[in-house]
């Protein structure tokens, strides 16, 4: 079991690590604006499992394409209403 958790963390900090590169070239590129991108990183993956865990507890499915976008269209834009022009 050990091993287990040992191999779970190693994952963790990996997707960590690649989510907070994405995220440190979008600030780069001026795409994000300025973060803590291990901190965001860290949201963006706990959000994640957290998600796919309810979904297997209650035993709904979606599809990839609608867990990403909920997922990060909160992300990206929060969840103000669009401004009406």
């Amino acid at each position: 079991k050990r091993q287990l958790t040992d191999a779970a963390q190693s994952a963790r900090e990996w997707g960590i690590r690649h989510i907070a590169t994405i995220i440190e070239q979008g600030i780069h590129e001026g795409s994000f604006r300025p973060v803590d991108s291990l901190a965001v990183a860290e949201m963006l993956l706990t959000a994640s499992i957290g998600m796919a865990e309810q979904e297997i507890a209650r035993g709904e499915t979606r599809t990839v394409q609608e867990a990403v976008d909920t997922l990060m269209g909160v992300f990206l834009h929060g969840l103000a209403a669009k401004e009406q022009t």
